[in-house]
């Protein structure tokens, strides 16, 4: 059996009645540090919201149709060491330029002296508009609740902002708008023993009420310089059924145009599937037997619609800003005396082309 040697020192001797050596003040004090942070981890932690900000884009929208969009507010939310129960509210002001002013309606500009209206929903049937800070002047309070568990909890959300543009009246410029606030606010109430009332008030011990500024990258929309027809605004140039053609046959038709108020535009009528030349004529059905007819752009019918969509020498041309948004343009047709013709039914189609 081997033996162990124990050797002592003499200049070192054991300290029976002293098993572990002395902590320095130092080390003292950062065990003691960390004996209360593993009784209190909250206790540098408050009740309080934040929000990086948000904003609304439309997109392009255009002229006699409304649009929508949504939006969504971002917010956190934190808690301290109990349970704690938040109510916040969401204000949104006019904007901070005269030509972006009013609530009911809000307005975008394009810096032009031109304006279109829209506003902002806290619901999806766009009926709650957001009223404006401090209280919402009127308006119902865009307002909801949660609960953040006590600990380490600083929960992320988002709320939607439902926004819309109105019809825009044809008359509207084209172009890029936007509206820019200033001091958007959500207010928010806090309270350890349930929900709070309202986000102004506290509810006494354990409770309180913050307020902040979002930030918000602003409303914007480009309105569309597209004009539109509609092919269910052309009505069919019917001149009837007559028994002789040796008298002048006269009918009209009427075609509507939607642009903006800032387009020209120039609108033009080919010569039809049948013609010779110039001369615009309907077919009977399968035969060849043919009536010529004309088309004018005036009551008298002395000026023929043309197709000259680009110098614009014959035909209708307008803007937006100079007539009536939609514009209803007549058709003047005319079937000239000419010889009897093969009884039945004629037809012939024409082209439109705007230009704008």
């Amino acid at each position: 059996m081997r033996e162990a040697a124990m050797t002592h020192h003499p200049h070192h001797p054991p300290h029976p009645h002293q098993p572990h050596p002395q902590l320095t003040p130092l080390l003292r004090a950062l065990r003691w540090c960390a004996a209360l942070l593993l009784l209190s981890p909250l206790a540098g932690w408050a009740q309080q919201c934040n929000s990086s900000g948000f904003g609304i884009s439309f997109g392009t929208v255009y002229i006699n149709a409304s649009a929508t969009t949504t939006g969504a507010l971002p917010y956190n939310c934190q808690s301290n060491a109990s349970d704690t129960y938040y109510k916040l509210c969401l204000y949104i002001p006019e904007g901070n330029i005269p030509a972006t002013s009013g609530i009911n309606p809000r307005r975008m500009t394009d810096y032009n002296g031109h304006e279109i209206a829209y506003n902002l929903y806290s619901d999806a049937s766009y009926t709650n508009i957001i009223g404006p800070p401090p209280s919402g002047a009127g308006y119902p309070d865009y307002t909801w609740s949660f609960m953040v568990p006590g600990g380490w909890s600083s929960p992320a959300g988002s709320v939607p902002i439902y926004a819309r543009i109105p019809a825009l009246p044809a008359s509207s410029t084209a172009g890029s708008y936007q509206a820019q606030f200033s001091n958007v606010t959500l207010k928010y109430a806090w309270s350890n023993k349930g929900t709070p009332s309202n986000c102004n008030s506290s509810n006494g011990a354990n409770s309180g009420t913050g307020s902040i500024i979002v930030g918000y990258n602003g409303t914007t929309a480009t309105v569309s310089g597209s004009c539109k027809i509609s092919l269910g605004s052309v009505s069919d140039l019917d001149f009837g059924s007559v028994s002789s053609l040796g008298s002048v046959q006269n009918a009209t038709t009427t075609i509507s145009l939607a642009c903006p108020g800032s387009t020209t535009w120039r609108m033009g009528l080919n010569n039809g599937i049948n013609a010779v030349g110039t001369q615009r004529r309907m077919k009977h059905g399968s035969s060849a037997a043919y009536i010529p007819y004309e088309l004018y752009r005036n009551s008298a019918r002395t000026l023929r619609w043309g197709n000259d969509t680009t110098g614009g020498s014959d035909t209708v041309n307008g803007s937006g800003a100079t007539q009536t948004n939609p514009t209803v343009i007549t058709v003047y047709g005319q079937v000239p005396v000419q010889a009897q013709p093969t009884a039945g039914s004629y037809s012939d189609t024409v082209t439109v082309t705007l230009e704008y």
